[in-house]
């Protein structure tokens, strides 16, 4: 029997990926700040103490073989470029993340197209600080840091560096009213092939996140719009013209807002998101087989549309106080995974793991006939769990 293929994931949290790549056949090492308990059960986890400073180093001690990236490297373009210098990359290289990563040269590319592009400059001075733009970290992740814009913003102070670069780091962006969605493509011979559509859970009291802050996903995204063909039109159109544009390949997702019939893009992730886990698991489609397809073997796509009823939520718990996930925690755990229902818990964390208040504990991922009980029974769990710090 051949032995399977060895694929290197590296990210903030890689156990999705993972978990993918090893049901598409892969002998996977993953490199993450958690190396969780269901991590080290699909693969051998290596956890970043130093992130991501010490990724270069840590991948080199993989075996050898291909490698592709989750959220939070595309900020990190040097990192990428220096381990891609000694593995093969599954993903969109340094050169093509300064460039998709900038917001003004994505707005170009899409006020050019004639597509919805949120206004964005580098320079505050004539902005208002009234709230209705918003203050983004250009290095940014998950939606930290996101904050509206007004004279008391962190984005306004000087900085330790610099007194007179008081925006460093900093991009403002006009604020958008709707509903908060996520598109998942995957590029390929210079088009992006839609996936799927995403609610994704932001700023919502339950979740406890912070405003901005991603919390989960519910798949498929349930909204009048999409039974549009103009909407659909115009998401084909948003996928083809990223990927034509900067050359992205593989998955890539796209983070916007839905508003009057259009989707507003808000950000460019180019890599494995958040929300390719619930549409795999609502779909059947395997991301990382198809992010290896359009990177590596270049092979054709064969119908990307198969459907299973209902629909797949996935939120990340965040602690509500400081606490301890202690023997009782992985009880609970373990019973909830052990049982019959439809939802189970992943990024398991070790016994003794301790939290502050904010920080993420877990993930619980639940199938169900309809959103709003979904979001119900998610919450529900949710809270159940933070009970269970001690």
């Amino acid at each position: 029997m051949t032995p399977p293929r060895h694929l290197l994931t590296v990210g903030a949290s890689a156990r999705a990926a993972a978990q993918s790549a090893q049901r598409a056949g892969f002998a996977v090492t993953a490199i993450d700040l958690f190396a969780d308990e269901d991590l080290t059960e699909c693969a051998t986890a290596i956890r970043s103490e130093n992130y991501p400073a010490d990724l270069v180093h840590l991948a080199a001690t993989a075996p050898s073989g291909p490698w592709m990236y989750t959220g939070g490297l595309e900020n990190h373009p040097r990192i990428v470029a220096e381990i891609a210098a000694r593995r093969p990359l599954w993903g969109n290289d340094a050169a093509v993340l300064r460039r998709v990563r900038n917001p003004r040269q994505v707005h170009a590319v899409l006020a050019k197209r004639g597509l919805p592009a949120l206004d964005v400059t580098l320079d505050p001075t004539d902005v208002p600080r009234d709230g209705t733009w918003l203050a983004k970290p250009l290095n940014g992740s998950g939606g930290k840091h996101i904050h509206p814009l007004d004279d008391r913003s962190p984005a306004l102070q000087p900085t330790r560096r610099d007194e007179k670069r008081k925006n460093a780091g900093w991009y403002f962006q006009r604020r958008q009213p709707g509903l908060p969605a996520s598109a998942i493509f995957l590029g390929h011979k210079r088009r992006g092939r839609l996936l799927g559509v995403s609610e994704q859970l932001v700023g919502q009291p339950w979740c406890i996140g912070s405003p901005f802050q991603y919390a989960g996903s519910i798949c498929p995204l349930l909204h009048d719009d999409l039974g549009d063909d103009d909407f659909h039109a115009q998401l084909r159109e948003l996928g083809d013209t990223l990927a034509g544009e900067f050359g992205l390949v593989g998955l890539f997702g796209v983070d916007g807002i839905i508003h009057d019939r259009r989707f507003w893009p808000v950000e460019v992730n180019p890599r494995y998101t958040a929300s390719c886990e619930v549409c795999e698991r609502l779909t059947g489609l395997n991301m990382v087989s198809l992010h290896a397809r359009a990177c590596h073997e270049n092979l054709p796509l064969s119908d990307l549309e198969p459907r299973w009823p209902g629909c797949v939520g996935k939120l990340i718990v965040y602690a509500r106080r400081d606490g301890e996930f202690a023997d009782r925690s992985a009880a609970w755990v373990r019973n909830l995974n052990a049982g019959q229902s439809a939802c189970r818990v992943a990024d398991i964390p070790r016994v003794g793991t301790v939290f502050q208040s904010g920080d993420p504990i877990a993930t619980l991922l639940a199938h169900g006939d309809a959103p709003q009980k979904l979001r119900d029974r998610l919450a529900t769990l949710a809270d159940e769990l933070r009970d269970q710090l001690v």
